[in-house]
């Protein structure tokens, strides 16, 4: 990672204990629910920026 503009640099590992998890193939509802929310929260801010792109060219220039 690099931060500071550029002028610090760190390094960190990551280290996973425990026993596998076995992949059921179904995802949870806990995964299900969130990709669900990520796709509202996506399509709701694409239709904000829509929104205030045609509010701007709809309003007459001073």
């Amino acid at each position: 990672m690099v931060s500071h503009h550029g002028q610090q640099t760190t390094q960190q590992h990551v280290t996973i204990a425990g026993q596998p998890v076995a992949d059921g193939g179904d995802p949870s509802w806990a995964v299900t629910g969130g990709i669900a929310a990520t796709g509202l929260a996506l399509a709701s801010g694409g239709a904000v920026a829509v929104r205030r792109r045609r509010s701007r060219k709809a309003a007459p220039s001073a």
